[in-house]
């Protein structure tokens, strides 16, 4: 538990020292309101095919956070706003500071695991 909490005080202080427009997070409410503003951006949901295939948000789609994620993420476009959300807020943090590398113009991510904050959200 003592490491968890280190690591995630860690990534805290990594994540502080990006440029705040670049990568920060978000909540329910503000992805509401991006979907209802019209934004575009990617929906990246970074948990497993089978976790994805229950249940999702409308328009994600399924990049599993992996050996092979970064792989996977060229398909995207580097310009265009990328919102990713997990099981564990590790998994979410640990892919914004990847992206964040691969020189993503904005990266949301959300501190909580989708099953705390999915009844939250309505954008159907």
């Amino acid at each position: 538990m003592l490491i968890r909490l280190f690591l995630l005080l860690f990534t805290f202080s990594i994540l502080a020292g990006c440029e705040p427009s670049r990568v920060k997070s978000i909540t329910p409410t503000e992805l509401e309101d991006m979907v209802n503003d019209s934004e575009e951006f990617h929906s990246i949901d970074l948990r497993n095919k089978t976790s994805f295939d229950k249940e999702h948000l409308k328009g994600a789609v399924n990049v599993v956070f992996d050996d092979q994620f970064l792989i996977n993420m060229k398909e995207f476009d580097k310009d265009k706003t990328v919102v990713l959300y997990a099981e564990n807020n590790d998994e979410s943090m640990n892919a914004s500071m990847l992206l964040f590398d691969e020189d993503f113009k904005l990266v949301y991510f959300f501190l909580n695991e989708y099953s705390s904050w999915k009844n939250d959200i309505n954008i159907n």
